[in-house]
């Protein structure tokens, strides 16, 4: 049996069957005619032709789907349709999963901001009434995560955590984030992103 070995059939020729054999296979695969002593369905010669897959295709599917075997025989389509699903699986779950966002907001708490952190809680209000507005397909959760002076104990860092709630985050907001302590030390402003990076539920 004589074969192309560049050609996108590759397989089917070599598998033995004892159905009606077809004795070329051209279209939609290559231009040059491969003889076959092989039994191939006519349906799946219609099938392949309509699937249109080269080798190259096949080979990055494979390897999309972190499978380096290269199937040589009539269980190319189903395998090849295996690979595509799962790759196309994978993808969906990533795009699935990048709709899940976690927004914290990380603001300094201290005596000093009291002048300013009205404005500031409203600013972070105003975006949340935005994103609420948008109506966006993704999940988004949010955070608050205040940070003073090293100096002030317990009160150092103020924490909410993750809520879907913008209500309630608002509400949180507006009545529990005052401006006080602080003293001369520096605020524990690396402390306040620690938190909120490994400490936020």
């Amino acid at each position: 049996m004589k074969m192309d070995t560049e050609l996108d059939m590759i397989g089917y020729a070599g598998h033995k069957s004892s159905e009606p054999c077809v004795d070329s296979l051209t279209s939609g695969w290559s231009s040059n005619t491969v003889s076959v002593t092989t039994a191939i369905p006519t349906s799946l010669i219609s099938d392949l032709d309509s699937l249109k897959l080269d080798k190259g295709r096949l080979e990055r599917y494979a390897a999309n789907a972190g499978d380096t075997r290269y199937i040589s025989d009539c269980t190319l389509k189903a395998h090849t349709r295996s690979l595509r699903e799962k790759v196309i699986a994978t993808t969906l779950e990533k795009i699935e999963n990048s709709k899940n966002v976690d927004f914290c907001y990380v603001l300094d708490c201290t005596g000093s901001m009291y002048k300013h952190i009205i404005a500031a809680k409203d600013c972070i209000i105003q975006v949340v009434n935005y994103i609420e507005r948008m109506n966006l397909s993704i999940k988004i959760q949010i955070s608050f995560c205040g940070y003073r002076d090293h100096c002030d104990g317990d009160d150092r860092i103020q924490i909410f955590d993750f809520t879907d709630s913008y209500e309630k985050f608002k509400s949180y907001i507006s009545k529990e984030v005052p401006a006080k302590g602080g003293g001369d030390g520096p605020e524990d402003v690396l402390g306040g992103l620690n938190t909120a990076i490994t400490q936020m539920n």
